[in-house]
């Protein structure tokens, strides 16, 4: 499936931008190569509502947080799943 063009217009920019990938980085220049990336973006939208869910999974719960842009939709939504590590400080 082919992604959104907004969403390949960003990844076909930051892979311009021709920065080391995280995982081959210091973390002096993960953090910096974040800030390019970052600002690379431009400003960001406002977030009209943040809403956090639990919901049940095996052995327990999860939080889910939900972000959601004003005006009226449908919105585009975005599945985010934090890969963990806390390597980068």
């Amino acid at each position: 499936m082919p992604l959104d063009p907004q969403a390949q217009k960003i990844v076909d920019a930051m892979a311009a931008l021709g920065l080391k990938a995280v995982e081959d980085s210091t973390p002096e220049e993960a953090r910096e190569s974040m800030r390019t990336r970052t600002a690379a973006l431009g400003p960001f939208d406002d977030v009209a509502a943040v809403v956090d869910h639990r919901l049940p999974v095996e052995g327990g719960e999860i939080t889910v947080r939900v972000y959601s842009p004003g005006g009226r939709g449908p919105h585009p939504a975005l599945v985010f799943y934090h890969g963990g590590g806390w390597v980068i400080g």
